[in-house]
């Protein structure tokens, strides 16, 4: 696992250990955690909708959040990935190959000779 990743899921652990947490006010521990994912959201989506929508100096509702975080996603075998081996990634830590969704990182979309499992609506998945 990568350095960057470990951390990252350390990072989002951590926000969630503690703000289930109760303190010395006797806060009763939230019963539910929402993961908000913004699927190929950034800094610059995110500035450009606070800009739009509330101006330069306002505040989007993903601002007022209690918790957020920032993490660099890439799949097993390419830069840029797919939205499902990023958010399996995200929830267990293993990082996949695009066009696979929750299985192992070996498993591939492609067969031996480099052909993909599935061509338009004709799949040769076994």
């Amino acid at each position: 696992m990568k350095p960057l990743f470990k951390l990252g899921m350390i990072a989002l652990a951590s926000a969630t250990f503690l703000t289930g947490c109760p303190t010395s006010d006797n806060v009763e521990k939230p019963k539910n955690l929402i993961f908000f994912l913004g699927d190929g959201m950034g800094m610059t989506d995110l500035t450009a909708a606070r800009i739009y929508s509330v101006g330069e100096d306002g505040d989007l509702t993903i601002d007022t959040l209690p918790e957020s975080a920032f993490v660099r996603t890439y799949s097993k075998d390419a830069m840029v990935t797919d939205s499902a081996p990023s958010m399996a990634a995200y929830m267990t830590g293993v990082k996949m190959n695009n066009e696979v969704i929750s299985m192992s990182a070996d498993t591939s979309a492609y067969d031996n000779a480099g052909n993909p499992y599935v061509n338009g609506a004709n799949s040769t998945c076994p």
